[in-house]
Parts: structure tokens; C-alpha cells; sequence
């Protein structure tokens, strides 16, 4: 499966929490009938650091997804730094009345052994129109 690739800057602002190596000052996203799109700034508005990842949503409640796989897409970019995850790992849980997504994730990419690790979401997206 292939993701509509969406900027940060380009999602809605989402409510929650989350962190890893970085705490996230905002997080923003979307959930359409493809795919969950998350992205969390280090810093509020500044673009550049962050992580992106879009979750197929055939996997939402499925557990942990190993990495790599064709239902999970990442890009990390830090200052200079910027990478796909290929090893790792993404769970995500959906509830769709609420609109609430919590999850976790351990990003690696196994040529540098650059690693975001042990991280946690939790975020409700606004009502779409």
C-alpha cells in the first residue's frame, strides 16, 4: 500500500500527548478511510524536526506491526538528520466515535542504529467537516 504523503504543516492540530527520545510540544494528524497520518514536532510550528507516521488502517487494534512493513510508512527528520524507520516496531489502538488514537513506537534504521525509541501517543483528531 502506498500513503498520500502529507506534511506536518499540512494537518490538522490534534489534541494529546506523546513522547520518546523528544518530548513533542505539537502534534497533528488526520484519519481517513486509507490511513491514520501523525506528525509530532519537537518544538510548536517549527518544522524542522519531526516525526511523521502514517498507519494503514487495516492495522489499527491489530497489536504491534513489525518494522519493516508495506502498512506503516515513517520519516524522521532531526535538525540535519533524516531517515525511514526498517526495523522497529508500531502499534496503534482507534476508536472511531471518539476519534482517539493511542499507540506506541520504537523507530530504528538499522544501517546508521539511529533509534527513536520506546514512544507513546495519545491523541484525539478534531470533528471533520
Amino acid at each position: 500500500m502506498k500513503f498520500i504523503n502529507k506534511a506536518p504543516r499540512d494537518l490538522a492540530q490534534a489534541t494529546g500527548t506523546g513522547s520518546a527520545t523528544i518530548n513533542f510540544q505539537q502534534i497533528g494528524g488526520e484519519v481517513d478511510q486509507l490511513a491514520a497520518y501523525l506528525s509530532f514536532l519537537p518544538k510548536a510550528s517549527s518544522y524542522d524536526s519531526y516525526i511523521q507516521i502514517n498507519i494503514s488502517r487495516d492495522k489499527f487494534n491489530q497489536g504491534l506491526i513489525s518494522l519493516p512493513s508495506s502498512d506503516v510508512d515513517t520519516y524522521i527528520k532531526l535538525g540535519a538528520s533524516s531517515w525511514s524507520a526498517d526495523a522497529g516496531h508500531i502499534e496503534c489502538r482507534w476508536n472511531e466515535e471518539s476519534r482517539h488514537i493511542t499507540g506506541s513506537f520504537n523507530l530504528i534504521n538499522s544501517d546508521t542504529q539511529e533509534e527513536i525509541s520506546a514512544g507513546i501517543f495519545d491523541v484525539t483528531f478534531p470533528t471533520q467537516k
